[in-house]
C-alpha cells in the first residue's frame, strides 16, 4: 500500500538516510555536532536533578524492562524505551537544552537519548552513534519545518522528533525503502499532540513532549521491524521536495542555536538586557522601582507572577531578568533553588510588560527584548533591544563557549574531576570502539 505513495524524493531521502556520515558532512557540521553532543549531555547531567527527572525514573523503574542502556542518574540500566524517556525528561528538565530558529523547538534533547539508547543496545561504535545522530538531527529538523507548514497548531518537539529518530535507526539498520516510509509513518502517527502555546500560558512539566518523543521514536522503529504499519509521512507530500532537494548539500545544523540560561528561549534577551544596563549603569538592586519588559507577544504572553516551582521560573519572563540581576547567572542552582528568593520576588512583583511591534516583526528568527528600569530618584535607564547570545547568527557559540556552558552546569553534579574526564571522552567520541565506553569508569550519580 505504501509503494504507491513512494516517488523520487522519497528514494532520495531514504538514500540520504542510508548513506550519510560523520565523516563525508563538512568539518564545520562535524565540529557543531560534537558541541551537540557536548551541551545535550551538559542539559542531561544536569537536569537529573530536577523533579520531572525524578519522577520519570521512578516510573521508568517500575514499569519498563530492564537492559544494556544507561539511564543518567541511577546506577540500573534500562531497555531503549525506558532509557530514551528517562533521559530525555532529563535532557529537557531545566530548558537548557539548545535548539534550531526554523523549528521553534528542541530536537537535539528528544532525539539523542533514543540515539544513545540505540547506541548501546547494539553496542556501536563511537562513530556511528555520531552518523545515527547527524542523520536524526538533520531529518527531525526537516520533519519540524514540514509540520509547521502543513498543520495549523504550533505544535511540541514531541510531535515531530520521532521522525528524526526513525532515521537514524535506519541509518544504522539500514531498512528498506518500504520499511523506512512506514517507520516514518508510524513515528508521524504516535507524535504527542502537545498544544505548545497552552503549555507557555500554564507552565508545567510536559514543557515540549521531548522524553516522549524521545521514547515514541524508539517504539515506532521497534514496531515497523516486527511490521507494523503506519500512515504516508509529511515527507511524501510535495512540500517536502525542497527539503529533501538541500539533504547533503545545506545542513539545518548550521542554524542550531545554544542556551546560555536555564530558561525558555523567549526569556534569555532580557536577561541579556538585565545584563546591558548592569553592565553600563552598574544599579543598585534594592534602589530600583519599576521594571518593564518591552517584546514580542509570545515572550510577553509568559507569566512574570512569583513562580511557585522550577517549571514555572523557567517558563516565565520575569524571574530571567530578577535572577540576572541579583545574582548574574541564570543556571541550575538558580532554576532549582532561588524561584522563592526573596530579592528576586521583590523584583518580580515591580515589573510589568509592553508590546513592541518592531520586535514581534523580526520574530522568530530573532528574539529580541528591551527593559526600562525606573530607580527611587526617577531615573529611567532604557537598555538596547537586546538579542540572545548563541544564535548561529548572532555570538555563536564556540567550542569554548559550550565548554565554559558544560562546566558551570555539570560540576555541581559530578564534581570537577569527573566532569573534566566526561568531556574528554564525549570529544574524543568517533575514536570509541562502543559508544558506550563514555560512561566506563564514571559513576554519572548525581
Amino acid at each position: 500500500m505504501m509503494k504507491e505513495y513512494l516517488n523520487d524524493s522519497c528514494k532520495k531521502l531514504h538514500d540520504y538516510v542510508l548513506n550519510e556520515s560523520y565523516q563525508k558532512a563538512p568539518q564545520e557540521i562535524k565540529s557543531m555536532l560534537k558541541r551537540i553532543v557536548l551541551d545535550t549531555f551538559g542539559a542531561i547531567i544536569a537536569g537529573t536533578e530536577a523533579p520531572v527527572s525524578h519522577i520519570t525514573r521512578d516510573v521508568v523503574n517500575t514499569q519498563y524492562a530492564d537492559g544494556k542502556c544507561t539511564v543518567l542518574g541511577q546506577n540500573r540500566r534500562m531497555a531503549m524505551v525506558g532509557a530514551s524517556f528517562a533521559n530525555g525528561a532529563s535532557a529537557n528538565a531545566l530548558d537548557c537544552d539548545d535548539g534550531n530558529r526554523p523549528t521553534k523547538g528542541h530536537c537535539s534533547a528528544s532525539v539523542m537519548p533514543a540515539i544513545l539508547a540505540l547506541a548501546e543496545e547494539m553496542e556501536l561504535s563511537g562513530e556511528q552513534f555520531l552518523d545515527a545522530m547527524l542523520v536524526a538531527y538533520e531529518i527531525g529538523i526537516r520533519a519540524s519545518v514540514l509540520a509547521h507548514k502543513l498543520r495549523p497548531d504550533y505544535h511540541s518537539t514531541g510531535s515531530w522528533s520521532g521522525l528524526g529518530i526513525v532515521a537514524g535507526h535506519c541509518n544504522i539498520k539500514k531498512y528498506d525503502i518500504e520499511t523506512f516510509f512506514q517507520v516514518l509513518g508510524i513515528a508521524e502517527g504516535w507524535g504527542a499532540y502537545s498544544p505548545m502555546m497552552r503549555g507557555v500560558d500554564y507552565p508545567n512539566m510536559l514543557k515540549d513532549a521531548i522524553a516522549w518523543g524521545s521514547m515514541s521514536g524508539t517504539v515506532s522503529a521497534l514496531m515497523a521491524e516486527k511490521g507494523h504499519t503506519g500512515i504516508p509521512p509529511l515527507f511524501t507530500f510535495k512540500e517536502a521536495v525542497e527539503e529533501i532537494e538541500t539533504l547533503g548539500k545545506k545542513y539545518r545544523a548550521e542554524q542550531n542555536y545554544f542556551k546560555p540560561f536555564c530558561a525558555c528561549r523567549w526569556t534569555h534577551a532580557g536577561a541579556y538586557a538585565a545584563k546591558d544596563l548592569m553592565d553600563k549603569y552598574h544599579l543598585e538592586v534594592d534602589d530600583i522601582t519599576e521594571i518593564k519588559i518591552c517584546s514580542f507577544t509570545e515572550a510577553i504572553t509568559l507569566p512574570y507572577s512569583a513562580p511557585t516551582n522550577t517549571e514555572n521560573a523557567q517558563y516565565n519572563i520575569g524571574f530571567p531578568i530578577a535572577c540576572y540581576l541579583v545574582f548574574g547567572q541564570v543556571g541550575p542552582r538558580q532554576a532549582l533553588n532561588e524561584y522563592k528568593n526573596e530579592k528576586v520576588l521583590s523584583l518580580m512583583s515591580k515589573m510589568k510588560v509592553e508590546h513592541d511591534p518592531e520586535l514581534q516583526a523580526i520574530f522568530p528568527t530573532t528574539t529580541k527584548t528591551r527593559l526600562e528600569i525606573t530607580m527611587q530618584d526617577g531615573t529611567v535607564y532604557k537598555s538596547n533591544a537586546m538579542q540572545p547570545e548563541g544564535d548561529y547568527n548572532y555570538k555563536p557559540f564556540d567550542d569554548a563557549a559550550i565548554k565554559e556552558k558544560y562546566t558551570r552546569f555539570v560540576t555541581p553534579v559530578l564534581g570537577k574531576e569527573k566532569t573534566e574526564a566526561f568531556y574528554e571522552k564525549v570529544m574524543n567520541l568517533e575514536k570509541l570502539e562502543k559508544a558506550g565506553e563514555l560512561f566506563d569508569g564514571l559513576n554519572l550519580i548525581n
